[in-house]
């Protein structure tokens, strides 16, 4: 069947929002499936579980390819809208392989590809600050997140001393 107008216009095909949909679902599989619940058909706990990972993941993995869609677009290059791939949460724990544009046409200059190339890192990298910021405001108190901890350890079947202490590490970057 011939694309309309519009479709070829936005690089759009049927094959965007099943791809979609598929890796909404794997990743509220990998999402559940870190909070413990491990049946495919885990009930509306699991389903929130899954959905508290799946929308900040695939917010931030779209934002950054809409960054690079958009920077094309500036530049008259004619790009697809992102698809998105899905991954069996066996495969990988979070149940996306990610999310890729195709560039139907060619990039004018040096300038237009570093651009369009370093659009969806910044985009992606704005939402991650928000991600960050909205995170440290819902841990309410240090025992809370210590009890997060204690509970992710013991989903990961991890045998930890009581004297030994939890700690939660965010690494050493400059943002933190």
């Amino acid at each position: 069947m011939p694309q309309l107008s519009w479709q070829k216009k936005i690089g759009y095909s049927w094959k965007h929002p099943v791809l979609f949909l598929l890796t909404i679902l794997t990743t509220i599989i990998a999402g559940a499936n870190m909070q413990g619940y491990t049946t495919v058909w885990f009930g509306m706990p699991g389903i929130i579980a899954g959905l508290n990972f799946t929308l900040p993941l695939l917010l931030i993995l779209g934002c950054h390819e809409l960054g690079h869609y958009l920077v094309s677009r500036h530049y008259g290059v004619y790009a697809s809208l992102p698809y998105f791939i899905p991954a069996p949460p066996f495969l990988t724990f979070i149940g996306t392989f990610g999310a890729v544009i195709s560039m139907r046409s060619r990039v004018p200059t040096r300038k237009a590809l570093l651009e369009i190339g370093i659009a969806g890192p910044i985009a992606s990298y704005i939402l991650s600050i928000l991600a960050i910021i909205i995170g440290y405001l819902l841990i309410s108190t240090p025992e809370m997140a210590q009890q997060h901890i204690q509970s992710v350890h013991h989903l990961m079947g991890l045998d930890i001393h009581p004297d030994m202490g939890l700690q939660l590490s965010m690494g050493t970057s400059l943002l933190f």
